[in-house]
């Protein structure tokens, strides 16, 4: 036993005076907690009960990287057909993994260690990783082609266009490296019919990652509002408008809207009547111009 262990044990001992006797005994578990992102800011609590030995149920709080050791104390040699159970408080955006090892039976599931036929000087293990849950963002693209349908049937206006989103970190799965700290995915969306694009992080870092939302438009008739995305998007250049959406963190799935605006003037032209005028016109130019000749 290290020493860490045996003033964990010492003061058990001094913590139940009325079990520091002749024949006194005990089991230890010890607990490994930790975060698989290195999650340094948030902790939990671990916590064990048991059906026999003192204490019945006993809880230590926990950060990333912690041990902490539980002592079971048998003041009658033996421990009987004593069973324990070890778990943590879960922290939102995480899945908790448990792996449990030991003499007797060891167990785990998702609710957490589970320990039978302990026997005294037993000592146990728990160990307990938190692992970041994916986050998701929908891209949700919306066409607003009031009084120009006929244009947009006709296919006088491109509908087409790109959404591109960015992480300021190695999250988007199957994100490609456009920067020394930015990854990006693109994806097509069309029109008139409503579309999307989705996007799937792989658990953001725990202290959040920025994230962009571009889109990038081909046709000049096509108005981009992205207030719905970008707070207060820009103009980035090459018909790109976008910019800075919000922090990802694990476990969130966020959706926003973008919308396209068609504002189609086509090219001025004279219905027949304006023709008949302008034919009347020139023929008056025609005769002025040839009585002058005359």
């Amino acid at each position: 036993m290290n020493i860490k262990r045996a003033l964990l044990v010492l003061a058990a001992t001094l913590m139940l005076p009325s079990l520091a006797m002749a024949g006194s005994t005990w089991a230890e578990f010890i607990v490994d907690f930790s975060f698989n992102d290195g999650n340094n800011v948030d902790g939990s609590t671990a916590y064990i009960s048991c059906t026999g030995g003192l204490p019945l149920e006993s809880s230590q709080a926990v950060v990333d990287g912690s041990e902490v050791t539980f002592v079971l104390e048998f003041p009658e040699a033996g421990a009987d057909s004593t069973l324990c159970d070890i778990w943590v408080d879960g922290v939102g955006g995480y899945t908790t993994k448990y792996t449990a090892t030991g003499p007797g039976i060891a167990n785990n599931d998702a609710n957490g260690c589970h320990y039978d036929n302990i026997d005294i000087g037993d000592t146990f293990n728990c160990d307990v990783t938190l692992r970041a849950e994916n986050s998701f963002l929908t891209v949700n693209k919306t066409w607003d082609v009031a009084g120009n349908s006929a244009e947009v049937n006709a296919g006088a206006v491109n509908l087409s266009a790109t959404i591109r989103v960015c992480a300021n970190g190695d999250i988007i799965r199957k994100g490609v490296q456009t920067g020394p700290n930015r990854w990006c995915i693109s994806g097509p969306v069309t029109g008139p019919a409503d579309d999307s694009f989705s996007v799937t992080f792989n658990g953001a870092n725990f202290a959040g990652n920025n994230v962009f939302v571009y889109e990038q438009n081909f046709d000049s008739a096509v108005e981009v509002d992205m207030t719905g995305c970008v707070g207060n998007p820009e103009n980035t250049g090459n018909g790109r408008v976008g910019g800075l959406a919000y922090v990802v963190t694990n476990g969130s799935d966020d959706s926003c809207t973008i919308v396209n605006t068609v504002f189609y003037e086509g090219i001025p032209t004279l219905n027949q009547y304006g023709l008949a005028i302008m034919a009347l016109l020139l023929l008056g130019i025609g005769f002025v111009g040839f009585r002058r000749f005359v």
